[in-house]
């Protein structure tokens, strides 16, 4: 393997899905956003000042190498069924496209009211 790691490292790294928890965590999620937005309208406000800009961009956010196609091919061998199926997908796209991203397109908007 590419720099000693092991196939199911190369993928995305050793962490629990977080789909286990989606209802606990929309639960906390919606407290965390109910407490702020109550701390937002029992502080004083105060007025915006200065000109209101907003700005749009995109930006190329690299990812790691890839892992080779002799590394997808010898994932397919792994006992986990979830290194096996990434790389069968990987694998698929490397078929349909010739190769897998090289980055991710990301976009952010910003917004400014000029106050500090």
């Amino acid at each position: 393997m590419r720099g000693g790691r092991e196939p199911a490292a190369a993928l995305s790294g050793n962490h629990p899905a977080l789909t286990h928890y989606s209802v606990e965590l929309a639960m906390m999620y919606g407290k965390i956003l109910a407490a702020a937005v109550d701390l937002v309208l029992h502080e004083k406000m105060r007025p915006l000042s200065g000109p209101i800009a907003a700005a749009f961009v995109r930006a190329d956010v690299p990812f790691q190498p890839p892992p080779s196609r002799e590394d997808l091919e010898a994932m397919l061998k792994a006992k986990e069924a979830t290194v096996r199926s990434q790389a069968e997908r990987m694998l698929k796209t490397i078929e349909r496209d010739g190769k897998l991203a090289t980055s991710y397109r990301m976009r952010s908007r910003f917004c400014n009211s000029g106050a500090t």
